[in-house]
């Protein structure tokens, strides 16, 4: 197997690895049939991010989108969900609420300042809210 990795600031290479093993019985292991940049990978290449180098690229936000809501749900079926927007992970707001709708949420609820992303919730069936939460709970500017 390959892995890309990023070696130092504006350098990334090929290195072999080795094939992922199954750690726990409820793990699958995934061949992928398409892959795409994280919202993360840009800034992590210009050294624009804190993370040590080397490191491998490749991480999963839409795994990290249905870990934010899952757990939640399942505790609680048909749910109202809360999800905020914004921060370095631009994309897995987005992945939560299409993993809240899917899995029953009763309503999903969007908060964010960027106009595209809240165009996109819209889109997938999230209530949105323009705008950034106040210091005091429940409140949005």
């Amino acid at each position: 197997m390959r892995s890309l990795v990023l070696e130092d600031t504006r350098r990334l290479a090929w290195h072999d690895a080795s094939d992922p093993k199954r750690r726990h019985e409820r793990e699958a292991i995934v061949r992928p049939i398409a892959v795409a940049t994280c919202d993360l990978d840009q800034p992590m290449i210009f050294g624009q991010t804190p993370f040590a180098m080397p490191i491998h690229l490749g991480h999963d936000n839409i795994t990290d989108g249905w870990r934010a809501v899952a757990p939640a749900l399942a505790e609680r079926p048909a749910a109202d969900v809360l999800v905020g927007g914004g921060g370095g992970g631009r994309s897995i707001p987005l992945y939560a609420i299409d993993a809240a709708l899917a899995l029953g949420a009763a309503s999903v609820t969007y908060v964010d300042t960027d106009a595209a992303r809240l165009a996109v919730a819209a889109e997938l069936g999230a209530r949105v809210v323009e705008g950034k939460p106040d210091r005091s709970l429940g409140a949005f500017r």
